[in-house]
């Protein structure tokens, strides 16, 4: 007997497991979620000391689905995924990706891949995971086998491993997805605020911290120097930005929106540049053009969130007049 259950292999967000997880399975099932990534993913925080830039609500997806630990030992596991599998469920597992055959990639580890399909008569898995090569990281698909699979389970779990979102899961889809429970941003000069006083100091604060490590040549703790993670959420949320502008039906702020997004792709494409070249004339010219793209970006919130709040006071008046 085989099931593969249906799911993307490049969702739009993807920087980490708990997005690319839980968006590939919305996007295949055809589930409405883009509200919940507008009023959750336009809102950023940041880590000073590893210089770590994030959504300030990461968890939200998984909070959408249906979830129950998984528990298992060797001896059932197979038999475990393959009943879920048969019920409509994907399992998110901790696997040790030296045991994996992945030879790119650079932070070998435990990590969570999600497991969405099998073939009994094969004895093969389909599983989908975070892997990285050259300083890039991106979500991969593959099919391996069981025994390699149950190889690759780890022998030990760390408290920090199992305090991570997407620690050993059974996720079931939704019946439907509440607008309300998501409506952060319909509080325009709310979103506003955040914008001023907590987005843009995080890009003034991801600038200092490029330019002090770019001098100490300390590398922060498990990150890398421009660490492309960080920089891809700062394109993720230009997309969640975008998402916004629609919402507000105003030209003006779809123009600037779109801005972002331009910024934070070439932010993306600059950050590459400098990881693939080796001769620091070229490196020092990249970091230096990263932090010109930190800083537009940064000008570019600023105007998005002074021309929300004129939006939001024009509606106002125009209300009251026809009051």
């Amino acid at each position: 007997m085989k099931k593969e259950l249906p799911f993307n292999e490049n969702p739009y967000i993807k920087t980490y497991p708990y997005f690319a997880n839980y968006i590939g399975i919305l996007d295949a099932n055809n589930i409405e979620y883009k509200h919940i990534i507008m009023n959750n993913f336009i809102f950023l925080k940041y880590i000073p000391i590893t210089g770590q830039v994030n959504f300030f609500n990461k968890a939200i997806l998984k909070k959408i689905f249906i979830t129950e630990p998984f528990t298992y030992n060797i001896s059932n596991v197979m038999n475990l995924i393959e009943e879920s599998i048969n019920n409509y469920k994907y399992i998110i597992i901790c696997l040790d990706d030296t045991k994996l055959g992945l030879n790119t990639n650079e932070f070998l580890g435990v990590h969570n891949w999600i497991v969405y399909g099998y073939d009994d008569n094969k004895q093969q898995i389909k599983i989908f995971g975070y892997v990285r090569k050259k300083g890039c990281n991106y979500c991969k698909s593959m099919t391996i086998s069981y025994t390699v699979f149950i190889k690759a389970l780890p022998n030990l779990i760390t408290k920090a491993q199992k305090k991570r979102i997407s620690f050993n899961h059974i996720c079931t889809l939704p019946q439907q997805i509440s607008y309300s429970r998501h409506c952060l941003a319909r509080n325009h000069l709310a979103v506003a605020t955040y914008f001023i006083f907590v987005n843009c100091c995080i890009f003034l604060l991801l600038r200092v911290h490029n330019f002090v490590f770019s001098k100490i040549h300390i590398k922060p703790y498990k990150r890398d120097y421009l660490d492309l993670r960080d920089l891809r959420i700062i394109y993720e949320h230009s997309l969640a930005l975008k998402e916004y502008s629609f919402f507000n039906k105003n030209l003006q702020i779809n123009e600037i929106a779109e801005l972002i997004e331009k910024e934070s792709k070439l932010l993306l494409t600059i950050a590459s540049k400098y990881h693939y070249k080796n001769d620091l004339q070229n490196k020092n010219k990249y970091r230096i053009s990263v932090n010109k793209a930190i800083k537009t970006i940064s000008k570019l919130e600023q105007k998005l969130a002074f021309n929300i709040i004129k939006n939001k006071i024009l509606r106002s008046k125009v209300n009251e007049l026809y009051n």
